[in-house]
């Protein structure tokens, strides 16, 4: 679903742009 799609996009962005306070998990 598109919507999932875009979910998930916004948790990678916001994963390598707070990489350095939390560690990243995909």
């Amino acid at each position: 679903m598109l919507g999932v799609c875009i979910f998930r996009r916004l948790s990678v962005l916001i994963c390598l742009s707070f990489s350095d306070l939390a560690p990243c998990r995909v």
